[in-house]
């Protein structure tokens, strides 16, 4: 009877111990950091979305879109620098809300959806992956887990392209964080921070590591709630520390191809786009963009 009573007494804080929290906009009481710095380390050409459907889906959904940018061009359909609808329905479509997000239901009110009484949808984007807002997983709307995060990016990868090979990693904050957070974004990998933002030693937000200033040991971040950098210092969760941090997912992909395929690879484009930045077939009397896997943009116009 004891150990039945320790364990429904720690069941709240494991729940809040990884996960976000269903804040589509920033909270009054969530500081807004710096905006403006200088002599600082940023990643760039990082595509920078607002927040669709749970901070967990849309962050990694920058992350997509970053390798999408970077060389591996079928993880989405559309130019990853602006924030389309098709990128929306691939980072929480509406079959994923219709699932899990009706009726909308909030902490501590949770809600069964069709994960736990019906037949739901066959994945179809981040979200889905990631189990966000579903109530078998203890995810109210907008709600994921950081062990989630992970598993979400390799099988996404996998679902837009089995070819490629994905690793993921977690970090806590510790003594050594700092240096391992640094080490990424010197590399060119941004990553996913799961912070407190109001101080309250409790998680609720994932955010994207782009940057960071050594001299004041502040990390630069989007936050899907606007489309700035905003920098915080770099400490560990407690009681009046906002943006605490939790830590941290690191990701790697790369491509796996034999080298005929490489040749035919790079001999043809991966995308053909507009001059709006959407992905279009071939087409007469038009100026299009053709680009391809080693960098090269083409720019045609057909006559016919």
């Amino acid at each position: 009877m004891k150990k039945l009573l320790l364990i429904s007494f720690f069941i709240p804080t494991l729940v809040f111990a990884q996960q976000s929290r269903g804040y589509n906009m920033r909270p009054l009481n969530v500081p807004i950091g710096n905006l403006n710095k200088s002599n600082v380390v940023l990643i760039d050409e990082m595509p920078t979305y607002i927040w669709h459907r749970g901070c967990g889906p849309t962050a990694l959904g920058m992350i997509v879109g970053f390798y999408d940018l970077h060389g591996f061009y079928d993880l989405y359909d559309d130019s990853t620098l602006l924030q389309t609808n098709n990128i929306n329905m691939l980072i929480a479509s509406n079959e994923h809300y219709d699932d899990y997000s009706l009726p909308q239901d909030y902490y501590p009110n949770l809600l069964q959806d069709i994960s736990e009484t019906g037949i739901p949808h066959q994945n179809n984007s981040i979200a889905d992956f990631m189990k966000t807002s579903m109530s078998v997983c203890g995810n109210y709307w907008g709600w994921s887990w950081s062990s989630d995060i992970g598993t979400a990016f390799e099988d996404y990868i996998y679902f837009r392209n089995p070819n490629y090979i994905t690793n993921t990693e977690y970090e806590y904050y510790s003594s050594i964080s700092w240096d391992e957070y640094k080490m990424e974004i010197d590399n060119n990998k941004p990553v996913i921070i799961l912070v407190d933002t109001d101080g309250d030693d409790l998680t609720d937000h994932f955010v994207v590591g782009i940057g960071y200033d050594n001299s004041t040991q502040e990390f630069g971040c989007y936050d899907t709630w606007d489309n700035n950098i905003h920098w915080y210092s770099w400490r560990g969760m407690g009681n009046g520390i906002s943006y605490g941090v939790y830590g941290f997912n690191k990701f790697s992909i790369e491509k796996i191809f034999s080298g005929l395929d490489n040749q035919l690879y790079n001999e043809r484009p991966y995308k053909i786009i507009d001059l709006l930045g959407r992905t279009v077939n071939e087409k007469p009397n038009s100026p299009l963009f053709y680009l391809y896997d080693d960098g090269t943009v083409e720019k045609r116009i057909i006559i016919e």
